[in-house]
């Protein structure tokens, strides 16, 4: 029972891609998110202090998964198609969007721990302070 137990934990893994694959297929497939984002935005108006805040909320939702995610243009891929089209049905232009994402990027890319620049930056700071480091 040991070793089919120890065997079927690496399935698991695949397991779960398999239902995370199935859940964004129905998903997809329902057009849930298109119906509720439509919804939301018509529910709350087009105004401008929405739009701003609104924008505001994707710049900070960028910021937050800079934390996680190294690269911009993966970044970009998973919330492109999101807020772009809510922020269509707002009646403003993927640049405003593009914006938001690009302050909320650009703020916290020092701070990111997957900033694949760290490196090279700490290289650059030991020539001219020897004792610089990570954590000093």
């Amino acid at each position: 029972m040991k070793g089919m137990g120890k065997s079927m934990e690496s399935q698991v893994h695949t397991s779960f891609l398999c239902f995370a694959a199935q859940f964004v297929a129905y998903f997809k497939y329902s057009n849930l998110g298109t119906i509720y984002r439509n919804q939301w935005c018509r529910n709350h108006g087009t105004a401008q202090r929405l739009a701003y805040s609104t924008d505001a909320g994707a710049g900070f939702i960028s910021a937050f998964i800079n934390l996680f995610m190294g690269s911009a243009s993966a970044k970009w891929a998973l919330m492109a198609p999101v807020f772009i089209p809510m922020f269509i049905t707002l009646g403003y232009s993927p640049e405003f969007v593009q914006v938001a994402y690009r302050i909320g990027d650009s703020t916290t890319n020092i701070i990111a721990p997957m900033m694949s620049y760290f490196a090279l930056i700490v290289a650059f700071v030991q020539q001219y302070d020897k004792k610089a480091g990570i954590g000093r």
